[in-house]
């Protein structure tokens, strides 16, 4: 349905609210203009009706003007929190799921970076009759529930801050191994959280070797005045994509996985694929053969291991024997 002209002029102006809102930058009128137009449903108007906009704004929302500039900058004071109109019932729904989702995996003060967000949304579902909706909304996970890691905020911030300004930064950092802290000089590339656990993906001095520092062994984060360099050729996507750099790779190659499952255990590999080229038939036994390219990763092994008595690897037979091994010495310790 196309949009109404006589809501335009209330769409444009919460939209520059959320510009000034978001941006760490004060904004001149050309520069909310242009992003008016690269909206996904374009907005063109003049430069002269965004200067109208920002002026019936700036009263209302106490906006910020540098008179001092040419052209004029605008901001949203830092210190006031931008309130924009309530999200829809599934939108409020899809928030307060979410954090369900992420309460168990991140620290506490995690989600109360988003409890502006959070606190909208419970007042959309109490105002539309799901006041009780912690009684219909329900978030589970599979196996025990492990509590996140304690991360220092500041550690946080400052990290955040490193990757945003394209800066070094040193910190305290106590690796797994070792019985106290030394002082890095950290040049950071990266921030990936795996299984509730935030790590820097990062190198180390001079180095060229990437590191992964997990910010929950890190204190006394402090920002440097020299600039983050990228390596040549690094990618974060495909560090962990294609390298698996979080699946612990145990060779550079992919194997060709088959193993024959349970039909209870291979169940869930009709909906969920382990790969692009995996095959699955049923063999007469009832059992199903599962035949896939996989990467050869520490991953792959526990993932196999979990099933128990449902699966049995054919090949690899390095991978075969490995298995037959890991299961004996538990057997071992059984008896």
């Amino acid at each position: 349905m196309p949009r109404s002209k006589d809501t335009e002029p209330v769409r444009r102006r919460v939209l520059i609210l959320k510009y000034l809102g978001e941006s760490r930058h004060p904004l001149t009128a050309s520069e909310i203009r242009a992003r008016l137009a690269d909206e996904h449903v374009p907005i063109h108007v003049s430069l002269r009706t965004v200067q109208r906009d920002l002026k019936m704004l700036e009263d209302d929302f106490k906006l910020r003007v540098d008179h001092s500039r040419k052209p004029h900058t605008w901001s949203y004071p830092r210190k006031r929190r931008l309130e924009l109109p309530a999200p829809r019932e599934e939108e409020a729904a899809a928030r307060l799921i979410a954090s369900d989702a992420l309460a168990e995996r991140m620290p506490g003060w995690v989600l109360d970076l988003l409890e502006p967000m959070l606190g909208s949304a419970r007042r959309v579902l109490e105002e539309s009759g799901l006041g009780d909706w912690r009684s219909r909304f329900k978030v589970i996970g599979r196996g025990p529930r492990l509590a996140p890691p304690d991360v220092d905020p500041e550690v946080f911030r400052t990290t955040v801050r490193a990757l945003s300004e394209s800066r070094r930064l040193e910190a305290d950092y106590r690796a797994r191994s070792a019985d106290g802290w030394k002082r890095y000089d950290i040049n950071p590339l990266g921030l990936v959280v795996a299984d509730g656990v935030f790590y820097l993906v990062a190198t180390l001095w001079d180095y060229d070797d990437v590191r992964q520092l997990a910010l929950h062994r890190m204190r006394k984060a402090a920002l440097l005045d020299r600039r983050a360099t990228t390596p040549e050729g690094f990618d974060l996507g495909r560090y962990i994509e294609e390298e698996k750099a979080f699946s612990y790779p145990l060779s550079d190659r992919k194997i060709r996985l088959v193993a024959r499952f349970h039909p209870d255990a291979a169940f869930h590999l009709r909906e969920r694929r382990l790969s692009g080229d995996q095959r699955l038939t049923e063999e007469p036994d009832g059992w199903c053969r599962l035949e896939a390219t996989v990467p050869d990763t520490l991953d792959l092994r526990w993932w196999l291991l979990a099933f128990g008595d449902g699966v049995e690897v054919i090949r690899p037979k390095r991978l075969r024997t490995e298995m037959r091994l890991s299961l004996e010495r538990a057997l071992d310790r059984y008896l």
